[in-house]
């Protein structure tokens, strides 16, 4: 799908969508019940049915950045997961930066609390 954008969004039904996409040529050549096939088979997957499913928007003064954290069964298939694991290495220059800046924040606010709290006790 270009962009992400399915059929829904439009409020076009998942055949009528993909047909128009599909070369009159090939169009033609396929049946009623292959065409419906071929819509289910690639009808997006709902995002919905997560247990967790955090998503929220960072605005930052140079830019806005998104945080989603989608949390629920594994579904994909070992081969998926194979090559989504080398085409996305967890270990990027942004993945280190990201969860430094989570660590170095959360010790400097406990060790901010721990400064006012024995002044406080003092």
């Amino acid at each position: 799908m270009e962009g992400g954008v399915g059929p829904r969004l439009f409020g076009v039904s998942d055949e009528d969508w993909l047909s128009s996409r599909l070369p009159d040529e090939i169009h033609s050549r396929l049946s009623p019940e292959l065409k419906q096939a071929i819509a289910r088979a690639t009808r997006p997957r709902p995002w919905d049915d997560h247990p967790v499913d955090i998503r929220i928007s960072i605005p930052l003064p140079f830019a806005r950045y998104y945080l989603a954290l989608v949390v629920g069964p594994e579904r994909r298939r070992p081969e998926r997961r194979r090559s989504e694991r080398s085409a996305r290495r967890l270990i990027t220059a942004g993945n280190v930066m990201f969860v430094m800046t989570i660590v170095v924040g959360f010790y400097g606010v406990l060790g901010l609390a721990a400064l006012l709290l024995t002044r406080i006790i003092e």
